[in-house]
């Protein structure tokens, strides 16, 4: 005779199953708009060189780690990462005898690296629950939320302040919408705001979306085996043909009379609108012939440096002895208002492959999205202003848009052989949310 010692099982009839996977979802659903805000809040917290993005992204890493290989590339830029801050230590460490190194300046940089990785794994594991849209919407409204009204805000509140998360926002509103003439009209409508309040380049990069976008709407679908670099090529025919339209109507005084005049200082001085706005280029190249390698997290410049930027930077008629070089740029570490010469700067030469790495991603998977025509607006305008951030913007400031690109272009394996890249629909058939 057997007797059956085992406990009672517990049997889920079907109805109560679904009604625990869909309350699951709904747990994650909240988990991730939590999160996605969280991180792109980027709130500094009384403990020093923490922000809130990094502990967030800490304490939910056990959720987001696990998207990592769901997304391809995202593991191999993770890794590169992880060796771009090793690098940057080895060069802190091996210049310490002829260099002064910023200890606090190191822990920022270091903060900056690990707060961009983490939230890219934030991003990724919000696109399994969330559509693409809503994120960015999530993303737009967070950086409203933490718009400074220090400095030049009030000088020009859009420019300075309000312009980029608008932007997001309504941008993401369109491709939630799912119209492709509803993003071309919002495109249209900020660049005409923008150009009203002396934003050049978010006038030239909305303009720029516009016409991809529409051109996008009128190409025949390309096969997906097809390679993406023609239309890579076209974009960047775009682009020139774009900045020199919108030079010629900014010298001409058609985007206001204060907008003229400081552009036309600016030719006048370099013979380039570009480096006579970006000068820290000038300043980023000699450095670069000088100390190849980089310097390393938390390193200060050394005086035969800063002589060198500032020659770099007087080459093209700019008077670097204004204070913002010895203040800014190099008053307390390298900061050469580009993301690659910030990443050069603090990881050396893994720095470099670390913004080549970026690049490359970014625009393939916008040259991908636009030869399937299934690009969004926000996507196209996030890729623009991304190649735009590795040039002419701070690492610091730049981050969180090109994260946010990174995070949507990358393709989810586990769902690309049944949706073209980029369609807001990344979610599966029981994930809940409307169609």
């Amino acid at each position: 005779m057997s007797v059956d010692v085992r406990g009672p099982t517990t049997v889920l009839l079907p109805g109560a199953a679904s009604r625990l996977k869909r309350r699951r979802r709904e747990v994650e659903r909240i988990g991730a708009v939590i999160g996605v805000l969280a991180v792109f809040l980027q709130f500094p917290l009384p403990i020093a060189h923490l922000n809130l993005s990094i502990v967030v992204a800490a304490l939910l890493a056990p959720v987001w780690v696990g998207s990592i290989p769901r997304f391809r590339g995202a593991q191999p830029l993770m890794i590169l990462c992880v060796c771009a801050v090793a690098s940057g230590l080895i060069l802190s460490a091996g210049s310490a005898q002829v260099r002064t190194i910023n200890v606090a300046a190191g822990l920022d940089g270091f903060v900056e690296l690990a707060s961009f990785a983490g939230t890219l794994g934030i991003v990724l594991w919000a696109r399994t629950v969330l559509r693409d849209s809503h994120i960015v919407i999530l993303v737009g409204v967070a950086l409203l939320l933490t718009v400074s009204r220090a400095g030049l805000f009030e000088t020009n509140p859009w420019r300075f302040g309000y312009s980029i998360p608008v932007t997001v926002i309504v941008l993401g509103v369109a491709w939630w919408i799912g119209s492709r003439r509803v993003e071309i009209v919002a495109l249209l409508v900020l660049a005409g705001v923008s150009a009203l309040n002396d934003a050049r380049s978010n006038f030239g990069m909305l303009v720029l979306a516009a016409i991809l976008v529409q051109w996008s709407m009128r190409s025949p679908r390309q096969d997906r085996g097809r390679s993406w670099l023609p239309t890579t090529l076209l974009i960047a025919a775009a682009t020139w043909s774009v900045f020199q339209i919108a030079q010629t109507l900014i010298l001409d005084g058609y985007l206001g009379q204060a907008t003229q005049a400081r552009s036309v200082a600016q030719l006048e001085t370099s013979g380039s609108l570009i480096l006579g706005g970006r000068p820290e280029l000038t300043a980023t190249a000699a450095l670069m012939r000088h100390e190849p390698l980089g310097f390393g997290l938390g390193a200060m410049p050394r005086p035969e440096e800063v002589f060198a930027a500032k020659t770099g930077m007087a080459s093209v008629n700019y008077d670097p002895n204004n204070g913002y070089v010895e203040r800014y740029m190099f008053g307390t570490h390298f900061e050469l208002h580009s993301v690659f010469g910030d990443l050069w700067a603090n990881y050396g030469l893994l720095g470099l492959a670390l913004t080549g790495t970026i690049g490359f991603v970014c625009v393939r998977g916008a040259a991908l999205g636009l030869r399937g025509r299934n690009a969004s607006a926000a996507i196209i305008y996030l890729a623009i202003r991304t190649m735009w951030g590795l040039a002419f913007s701070p690492f610091s400031s730049a981050a969180p848009l090109i994260v946010l690109l990174l995070g949507l272009v990358m393709t989810d394996r586990a769902l690309s052989s049944r949706r073209p890249p980029h369609s807001d629909n990344a979610l599966p058939a029981h994930s809940g949310l409307p169609a």
